[in-house]
């Protein structure tokens, strides 16, 4: 690949990223969008709750592991 090649794939390969996170951005937004319609306080329950599912999810996901490790 001679210097003019690389240079332009190298546009090709920054202009796809930027595309990417162009698109990434906007699915965020998408995604919190409908958060603003909660107030404060519901956002910290909402959060609280997400928290105790992780560990839980989590808890459970050690047992497994560990049941398989030793079967």
């Amino acid at each position: 690949m001679n210097r003019e090649e690389a240079v332009n794939a190298n546009k090709r390969d920054w202009q796809a990223a930027n595309c990417h996170e162009l698109y990434c951005d906007h699915q965020l937004r998408e995604m919190i969008e409908p958060l603003s319609r909660f107030s404060d306080a519901e956002l910290v329950g909402l959060k609280r709750v997400l928290v105790a599912m992780s560990e839980e999810i989590q808890q459970i996901l050690n047992q497994e592991c560990g049941r398989e490790g030793n079967a």
